[in-house]
């Protein structure tokens, strides 16, 4: 049985078995050759007919045969998206030119060795779990789920990775699964609006507004902003003047949490202003990707400003979204359903299967964005890394199954087990799921704890203590039980 240590439990202990997985990988940036002017590629800025920033690229597309190859490799990819006539409110509209929603032949065979790095991982979890040779495990269409914001280029890098879990590199490789038995897969592209955390408009009426109220009164955020508003200026003036962003055609509209107002306000005016302003998160886009491509201007943009803009922008949403209620409503359904998925397989598992026989996914793969990342792991109260994570970068979700009823966290005793009813079970509070359940989140692989599920986070603010003094600590493992509960605060507190 596939173990991972388990800190806190006893010397004596079994570790629990991973038997589910739910992964959030972000596209790379598009391969850059020459630049004339720089396009950000945050696929999920809304309601936009250009970008405001362009840039010239070659060799952006991926090769008609790499192309060919996703189409015809098995299993047959299905989009799902909603008709025309369907339900207006989950249809978003996005526009674009030039590196907007394009993907490279490079970024095709980077997403389809992320593909291959989890096919190897479920085929250990299948054999462990099994306690069978990795060679005769199998994996086929029914095991995994996908899901996709809807944009040209998160869709492609859906099927890049698809590719990599499905695709045997030789003639003699063993067949991963019967097509006619397991049909397709499909992506699911239904919800994109809720697989970000700022669309627009946004899902709650009243969270521009706070937004807002955090950027413009909290006195430390005007203060932080204050302090780094000079650099702002100064960079936004030498990418215009090294023709890295067209003046003539750059749009002062500014996207993401703390910046999509159409009032947007500068801190102050300077004389040394010469250009409008770039957003924070155009300025760390901008200069990630010359600094990726040895083509930063490092006579004008410094290492160490390339580094201040980079953890600023990460402090900056970090903050925002981690304000108590903020956080609540950003990603509130993607995070329902992360619990949802868990306590789904938990009750296909308990029951020994589904009586007509459909497989439980054993993965869910969401494409999606930067901002999708920040949100839930502000949403989830994991430890926050202190840069912006880069593109490429995945969020992984486990669930562990604890057999024997281990120590942990000073808890010996046997598990309690009682009855699943899938989603029914987030929504009574007498359902019980035995605590022998845990979730545990990571980034890029390294785990994140997280002090999501807390009693006193569930039970409120404790009139401003904070964290040590009411008893939160961050844990690697949060038992699945909490995670139920905490999905049912968020509810409630919404709806209040």
């Amino acid at each position: 049985m596939m173990t991972d240590t388990i800190k806190n439990g006893s010397s004596h202990s079994k570790s629990p078995a991973i038997i589910h997985r739910q992964y959030f990988h972000l596209h790379p940036y598009p391969k850059v050759n020459t630049c004339s002017t720089l396009s950000y590629t945050s696929l999920w800025r809304l309601n936009t007919n250009q970008s405001h920033v362009r840039c010239v690229i070659t060799e952006i597309s991926p090769t008609k045969e790499k192309l060919d190859l996703l189409e015809k490799e098995n299993p047959k990819v299905v989009l799902m998206r909603y008709e025309s006539s369907g339900k207006e409110k989950y249809h978003h509209s996005a526009a674009g030119d030039d590196a907007f929603g394009r993907f490279t032949s490079l970024d095709v065979q980077q997403m389809i060795s992320v593909g291959q790095a989890l096919r190897n991982d479920l085929l250990s979890m299948l054999s462990n779990n099994a306690n069978n040779n990795k060679d005769d495990a199998i994996i086929h269409p029914g095991m995994i789920h996908v899901a996709s914001t809807d944009f040209p280029r998160t869709i492609l890098s859906a099927k890049s990775v698809i590719q990599g879990l499905f695709h045997t590199s030789t003639a003699s490789s063993k067949p991963p699964f019967n097509m006619k038995e397991n049909g397709n897969i499909e992506i699911d592209l239904r919800y994109t609006t809720r697989m970000i955390p700022d669309p627009k408009p946004r899902l709650y009426t009243n969270q521009l507004a706070l937004e807002t109220q955090i950027t413009t009164e909290d006195a430390k955020f005007i203060s932080k902003e204050k302090e780094m508003y000079p650099l702002a200026v100064r960079i936004s003036n030498v990418l215009y003047e090294q023709n890295f962003v067209d003046a003539a055609k750059a749009s002062l509209l500014s996207f993401g949490v703390g910046e999509d107002k159409d009032d947007k306000k500068q801190v102050e005016s300077s004389e040394q202003q010469k250009y409008p302003i770039l957003s924070w998160i155009q300025l760390a886009e901008i200069s990630h990707c010359l600094m990726a491509r040895n083509l930063l201007p490092l006579d004008f943009i410094s290492s160490k400003d390339y580094n201040d803009i980079m953890n600023y922008v990460a402090w900056r949403w970090f903050y925002i979204l981690s304000n108590a209620d903020l956080s609540k409503m950003a990603l509130k359904s993607l995070i329902k359903k992360i619990v949802w998925n868990a306590y789904s397989y938990v009750e296909y598992k308990e029951q020994d299967g589904n009586e007509e026989g459909q497989q439980q996914p054993l993965l869910y793969l969401f494409s999606a964005h930067d901002a999708t990342l920040i949100g839930l792991m502000c949403g989830l109260h994991m430890e926050q890394p202190s840069q912006w994570p880069d593109y490429g970068s995945f969020l992984k979700v486990e669930l562990f199954e604890d057999e024997k009823g281990v120590c942990l966290y000073g808890n010996c005793k046997e598990p309690k087990r009682g009855s699943v009813r899938g989603i029914g079970a987030l929504k009574n509070e007498d359902e019980q799921i035995g605590p022998n359940y845990y979730l545990r989140f990571s980034l890029n692989n390294q785990v994140l704890k997280s002090k999501w599920g807390s009693r006193s986070i569930i039970d409120g603010d404790n009139n401003g203590a904070d964290d040590h003094e009411r008893g939160v600590v961050y844990r690697e493992f949060i038992p699945l039980e909490e995670a139920r509960d905490a999905v049912m605060y968020l509810e409630e507190s919404l709806l209040g």
